[in-house]
């Protein structure tokens, strides 16, 4: 699987936005929500891929990376997601390539799984009053890595190469 690692710098700011939330969010009748780690954005495998062959990862992140032409962070919103069927706090991203444009989900704050229907989610912060960031946040320098999934939750990289978008 290919992830998009944002900078150090806009790690720190996510991260400040995942803390301020999660102190924010936490009451009596809510979701309980928790840090989400890794802060990656997982590329989709049907636009984003490798041949498999060790021996070319550098080379084809090299080339991938480099058709990586613009990449926006939306502003996080708190939504039930239907494939973790929990709440979560995700940032969607949009993705331009030399090939067109596509989109991708970062996922700040995760919650307790949830059982039946959606909850109500009612007196959440609001994610402008939490940071300073001003979205959408634009990822002018991140890492493009191959990774794995080591075990569930678990994931390492084994190859990345540095992007800088002019």
């Amino acid at each position: 699987m290919l992830v998009l690692i944002p900078n150090p710098n806009q790690l720190a700011q996510l991260v400040k936005v995942q803390k301020a939330f999660i102190k924010e969010a936490n009451a009596p009748q809510q979701p309980i929500f928790y840090q989400n780690t890794p802060l990656w954005i997982f590329l989709p495998e049907d636009k984003f891929s490798l041949s498999g062959n060790k021996k070319l990862i550098k080379d084809e992140l090299k080339e991938l990376s480099q058709s990586i032409l613009k990449v926006e962070l939306e502003e996080p919103r708190v939504y039930f997601s239907e494939n973790l069927q929990r709440v979560v706090l995700g940032s969607h991203s949009r993705i331009s390539t030399e090939s067109g444009l596509c989109s991708a989900e970062l996922i700040l704050c995760d919650s307790l799984p949830v059982k039946g229907t959606a909850p109500q989610i009612k007196n959440l912060p609001d994610i402008k009053e939490l940071s300073d960031l001003a979205f959408p946040l634009q990822l002018k320098i991140f890492r493009l890595a191959a990774a794995e999934e080591l075990a569930p939750n678990t994931f390492a990289v084994n190859e990345a190469v540095w992007r800088k978008i002019k």
